[in-house]
């Protein structure tokens, strides 16, 4: 069983990054569920958190300002064991301006499309704490069927939005979607109970995203969507 979250204070020089990382910390091995590992300490360059800093950022770069008040992209799982042992190997450790894994291309790609400043942007996941055992990073994560883990990292997830307090969030793919609570291609304004703007997007590491629609690109649609709920004009 997962010991229960505790959310210590943030210091007031304390990069929000961590910040996180810290409240990560106060977890042991054994409170990680069957077929779930640790991530054993964040990578350099551009990644998701917590197997980075969740930002663009150079590799060997201090980390950036964090985005508060931004727009904070949210999806179900980090990555695999494997996966991970991968990007340690990597000759381009998460550089952000040459990414070869397609998620960050695509991220890249669909930023500059919905005019959204890279540098607002902090991404993270749903479950952002674990690395699944195996190959696979797609699969269904195993640490969803454990009560005190899943209740954990909702938990941070939400201490992370009240941290950054942003004007979006992404919701990427069908899980991040249900937990949010929008729809794929859905954008749900600020109201009583829900502090900002919701967006459902397709997931960027899906092979589908650029599949030509009858009105252009899937990934046309899907940044004017974002372009719409998070853009210089929103």
């Amino acid at each position: 069983m997962t010991r229960p979250f505790v959310a210590r204070a943030r210091g007031y020089d304390e990069h929000p990054v961590e910040y996180f990382w810290a409240l990560i910390q106060q977890l042991d091995p054994a409170d990680y569920p069957l077929g779930v590992k640790p991530v054993p300490y964040q990578l350099g360059g551009t990644w998701g958190f917590s197997g980075g800093s969740g930002l663009f950022r150079k590799p060997g770069a201090p980390l950036p300002p964090f985005p508060f008040g931004g727009v904070m992209f949210v999806g179900s799982n980090l990555n695999s064991v494997t996966g991970w042992k991968k990007a340690e190997d990597r000759r381009d450790p998460g550089d952000p301006d040459d990414p070869k894994m397609m998620y960050w291309r695509n991220i890249r790609k669909l930023l500059d499309l919905a005019e959204v400043d890279r540098a607002q942007v902090f991404f993270t996941n749903i479950f952002s704490i674990g690395l699944m055992e195996g190959e696979s990073a797609t699969a269904a994560f195993p640490g969803r069927k454990d009560p005190s883990f899943s209740g954990w990292c909702y938990a941070f997830l939400q201490k992370q939005i009240v941290t950054m307090n942003p004007r979006v969030v992404v919701a990427l793919g069908g899980v991040s979607q249900r937990k949010q609570g929008v729809r794929p291609g859905e954008v749900i304004r600020p109201h009583p109970g829900v502090s900002c703007t919701l967006v459902g997007l397709q997931h960027t590491s899906s092979p589908r995203y650029y599949m030509r629609l009858s009105t252009g690109r899937l990934i046309d649609r899907e940044a004017a969507l974002l372009n719409r709920a998070a853009g210089p004009h929103a």
